[in-house]
């Protein structure tokens, strides 16, 4: 159910799609947090950065870690998730946050100023990639750490294909064959620790390390019925893009059928699907 896009195009009208579900989405991904923020070693007084923050979920909970005397920084392209960010309140005793609309690719953050820089899913969408690392490395003390959550390639796990499956087999079942990005296309591709590990090395960081895990996800958040999990994956997800590869009618057929296959990963709380992520971390 996982997609992907290029920060230009998460900028403007994808943001305030992802907005317009951004509940379902946040309670789904939470779990990722769960791993995310132990791994990235967060203490009390800690200056953190916090890349394509969205609503600020991950921002809010690394505030709270780091303590009042910690500082931390949410920065997204979109400023329509910037703006939603900075009215949510923070837990008591957290530390401030500073909400900054920006592309973290080439904004000019201070140098050596951070001692962790975080992302959960926020990295995988630059337009020049090794120059947003590079430019992310100058940021980071030299003691600090760079530590982010990436999908691994979309044939790992059931909530990265199962959609995609389900849709190329009742296409081709009405003589349809549709044609889905490759599993390690466009985003997926930081999931695979050979072209993370070379990508992160020329930027200068080293001592890289990859991590993987599989989690179970509620599609949409616990409590989403199928039907609305669909819903959303068609607002975000590759099925959306397939999908509109077909007439209507086989569209309609598809949707059914991933339905259908989402109502049998019903566990009487909500549709749980395992996903395969990665954690990457390395030293400036």
């Amino acid at each position: 159910m996982a997609s992907g896009l290029s920060s230009s195009e998460w900028a403007d009208e994808t943001a305030r799609r992802w907005l317009t579900n951004a509940d379902q989405i946040e309670a789904m991904l939470a779990p990722v947090d769960d791993v995310l923020l132990p791994a990235a070693g967060l203490e009390p007084g800690m200056v953190v950065l916090d890349i394509g923050c969205g609503r600020g979920v991950t921002t809010r909970a690394t505030a709270s870690a780091v303590g009042p005397t910690g500082q931390v920084t949410g920065v997204d392209i979109a400023e329509v998730a910037i703006t939603e960010a900075a009215v949510i309140p923070s837990a008591a005793g957290s530390a401030p946050i500073t909400w900054v609309t920006a592309d973290a690719a080439t904004h000019r953050f201070p140098a050596g100023h951070h001692h962790r820089v975080i992302s959960r899913f926020g990295i995988m969408f630059f337009d020049d990639p090794l120059a947003a690392f590079a430019n992310l490395r100058q940021t980071t003390s030299p003691d600090g750490q760079l530590v982010v959550a990436v999908w691994q390639p979309r044939d790992t796990a059931e909530f990265q294909y199962l959609a995609i499956e389900v849709a190329l087999r009742i296409a081709a079942n009405h003589g349809h064959r549709l044609r889905p990005d490759p599993p390690d296309a466009g985003p997926f591709a930081y999931g695979k620790a050979d072209h993370v590990t070379d990508l992160l090395h020329r930027a200068g960081w080293r001592d890289i390390t990859f991590t993987p895990h599989q989690l179970d996800l509620y599609v949409g958040g616990p409590g989403t019925t199928p039907a609305q999990a669909v819903a959303i994956g068609r607002a975000f997800g590759p099925l959306s893009a397939l999908v509109d590869q077909v007439p209507p009618g086989l569209a309609d057929r598809i949707v059914d059928g991933v339905t259908d296959a989402l109502a049998d990963r019903w566990d009487g709380t909500g549709v749980r699907l395992t996903a395969a992520i990665a954690l990457v971390a390395a030293s400036p």
